[in-house]
């Protein structure tokens, strides 16, 4: 018995150390980054002491919103971009002009290349969309493949995600193509297809704000404001074939999270794709965008998936913290957010799989500075880097095989 409880606990290191590290570093707002190879152990302003926490790390991006990083397999930082120029590992411009821009929500992402795991295609979208390619060695040094090219893309609006297929090898890369389409392109290792996917979705409105796939590739949320006004906003979850690129059956809400001016923004899924969160934003970079509501009045809302599916309005919502303004996923299954406006605070969601009636954000103080802190953006990854996927390995107990997946 002791040895298939040893077994067991061995199993489960194993998987624990299969957790993918492409985003142990961020890179975003004032020369802000997080890093998750050096970490620390902090306690919340509530009192609740956690460990492997992310330090600071200083970036090279000086951003209002837009903003993606990436880093190789094993956790080595490889790049970051606000979508315009991408930074290589000591700051060197690898590529400018990728067709991004500072003030779109989600001003472009990163993928492997699908035919060569050294190489990664970099996009930027902004009225419009470019992609380069670029290589590094094992020293994380680039080397630009291809330089920027102009995407089959039209109508651009500030959004953009990207999962793989269901092969498990290929990619989808979806931007909201217009008021009310969402369109998906493939990546595969013979390249980037110049015929995009196109599925009308009436209720995804609005022109700032997050938009990202789950981990395991079967849903799209979306978090979005506009002017202040109820009709240029939504907030909602579609289904995502991750076969065909096609996306169906939204559930929505078209309106402000908080029926006020203050804005929907951010958006994340919980690593297992049970449950989602949206943000209330409202501070820009010095002020209140209103001056009559307390900070407090931003926050994260959550909901389990299907209870939303079910039943797609604000009262199926939980607050589950204020202040907070984006959210982001990592690859170590907690969520962690950021506020803007000179905040400095780190937040997280420690448990986001849980019930939601279970989760609690927390808050911790003075981890950002005055030079280095957050603005509004969070770095976009492809969410598949955040899929607890287990592979089916067998190992022998007690003279017997098993197996576990």
């Amino acid at each position: 018995m002791k040895r298939i409880v040893f077994l067991a606990i061995m199993a489960i290191a194993f998987l624990q150390g299969q957790a993918q590290k492409e985003s142990t570093h961020w890179h975003f707002g004032k020369y802000g980054g997080l890093n998750f190879v050096n970490t620390q152990t902090l306690t919340s302003t509530t009192g609740t002491m956690l460990n492997n926490l992310p330090t600071l790390e200083t970036g090279f991006l000086n951003t209002t919103e837009g903003c993606f990083t990436i880093s190789d397999k094993n956790g080595n930082f490889l790049m970051s971009s606000d979508g315009r120029v991408v930074y290589g590992k000591t700051g060197n411009i690898l590529v400018s002009g990728l067709g991004g821009n500072v003030t779109s929500s989600q001003s472009g992402i990163v993928c492997p290349d699908p035919g060569n795991s050294n190489r990664y295609y970099v996009f930027g979208f902004y009225n419009g969309g470019k992609y380069a390619i670029i290589e590094f060695d094992s020293n994380q040094v680039g080397t630009v493949i291809a330089p920027p090219t102009s995407l089959p893309v039209v109508g651009v609006q500030e959004q953009i995600t990207a999962v793989k297929h269901s092969n498990d090898k290929d990619f989808w890369i979806l931007y909201r193509n217009s008021v009310s389409s969402i369109a998906a392109l493939l990546l595969t290792s013979t390249g980037l297809s110049n015929t995009p996917v196109y599925s009308a979705i009436s209720g995804c409105i609005g022109r700032f704000g997050y938009m990202k796939l789950s981990p395991d590739g079967r849903y799209i949320a979306w978090n979005m404001g506009g002017s202040y006004s109820s009709v240029s906003a939504s907030y909602g979850i579609a289904q995502f074939d991750a076969s065909t690129g096609e996306v169906s059956n939204p559930k929505f809400v078209n309106a402000y999270l908080n029926n006020t001016t203050y804005a929907n923004y951010g958006v994340e899924f919980s690593p297992n794709s049970k449950n989602v969160f949206f943000t209330v934003w409202a501070v820009d970079d010095g002020a209140y965008l209103s001056s009559t509501l307390p900070r407090t009045t931003c926050g994260v809302y959550g909901v389990n998936i299907n209870n939303f599916m079910a039943t797609p309005t604000f009262s199926s919502l939980i607050k589950i913290g204020n202040t907070c303004e984006n959210i982001q996923l990592n690859s170590d299954g907690r969520i962690y957010g950021t506020a803007s406006g000179g905040y400095y605070s780190l937040f997280l969601i420690p448990n986001p799989d849980d019930d939601i009636e279970n989760i609690k954000l927390l808050e911790f103080s003075n981890v950002f500075n005055s030079s280095a802190r957050p603005i509004a953006g969070l770095p976009t990854f492809m969410s598949s880097f955040f899929n607890a996927k287990v592979t089916e390995k067998s190992f022998v107990c007690t003279s017997n095989d098993f197996k576990y997946t």
